[in-house]
């Protein structure tokens, strides 16, 4: 007599017990017609770790033809979010990758997939275009405040140039009040305190960036990890909105990082900031074990 123990699902299961699960809740896709006469397309996850909770958006734009119009700035409509614009979860979002100087995410439609959840959720994004394909996975991890994602690039042709963009709005307000007042617009890093503008190149060593505003204080700061040796110079800038540029190595066929809205859940950004730095350690290694594949339920056969 044969018997299937499914003995991984039962684990995942004491531990969702213990520790609570990931949901990732699919809201669809909604569209609106614009007066310029294109139609925005914006697809919309909720993510919720059991301790922090967002939203996942995939923004495109079609012309009447049916075919997409990429963005302004041409980022790859991915976005993320609370309810702030910190890692602006609407329109052409905050990410986007720039190969032989092309950007390859804005020109084609994404095929976006919720891989899983519960004890992590995990979702994916991939795009084909004719100098490369590339998977962006987003995991989001039991009990965590941030989120995990890997871009993995097969390409088509020479790789001669390959960066990564992106671009925050901490603690974001469309108060008119608060614009008037002005920006004061901070980074952070593992050794350092300074401001993007004029343009910062960062130091090796510091893998994460912590952004924030000393005069604003609604919706929080924002952060990001970048992870793996592929990376050459990571250079930060702006005032208003702040671009992060990491230039990769030619040879670069993935690359990791993690992304921090603070907004939700920590709103003052030097308690954020000391998080940050108690738990970049622990960060980092999340990053480098991460497998970024859902979860298996694992069957055993036997007599």
């Amino acid at each position: 007599m044969k018997r299937a123990v499914l003995c991984f699902a039962a684990f995942v299961s004491a531990a969702a017990c213990l520790m609570g699960t990931v949901v990732i809740r699919d809201q669809g896709e909604t569209s609106n017609e614009q007066k310029n006469g294109l139609t925005a397309r914006s697809r919309r996850l909720e993510i919720n770790t059991g301790r922090d909770k967002c939203e996942l958006w995939y923004n495109y734009q079609q012309g009447k033809d049916g075919k997409i119009v990429p963005f302004q700035p041409p980022y790859s409509g991915v976005g993320l979010g609370p309810n702030t614009a910190n890692w602006y979860k609407k329109g052409h979002g905050f990410f986007s990758m720039v190969l032989n100087g092309k950007h390859v995410l804005s020109e084609n439609i994404a095929d976006l997939q919720v891989k899983g959840d519960g004890a992590k959720g995990v979702v994916q994004l991939k795009w084909r275009h004719e100098l490369a394909d590339v998977t962006l996975t987003i995991v989001a991890l039991d009990n965590d405040a941030k989120l995990l994602a890997e871009a993995v690039l097969e390409p088509k042709q020479e790789v001669k140039s390959l960066q990564l963009l992106f671009l925050c709005y901490p603690h974001y307000t469309s108060n008119p009040r608060d614009e008037k007042a002005g920006l004061e617009r901070w980074i952070a890093t593992v050794g350092r305190s300074l401001k993007p503008s004029p343009a910062v190149l960062l130091e090796p060593g510091e893998d994460w960036i912590f952004y924030y505003d000393t005069k604003i204080k609604m919706n929080g700061p924002c952060a990001l990890m970048i992870g793996g040796a592929e990376k050459d110079k990571i250079k930060v800038a702006g005032d208003s909105g702040i671009t992060t540029t990491v230039d990769c190595l030619p040879e670069t066929r993935k690359i990791r990082f993690a992304l921090w809205d603070f907004g939700g859940i920590i709103p003052e950004w030097k308690d954020a900031l000391e998080q940050m730095k108690n738990t970049a350690m622990q960060s980092r290694q999340d990053l480098e074990r991460e497998t970024f594949a859902p979860l298996k339920i694992k069957i055993i056969e036997g007599d």
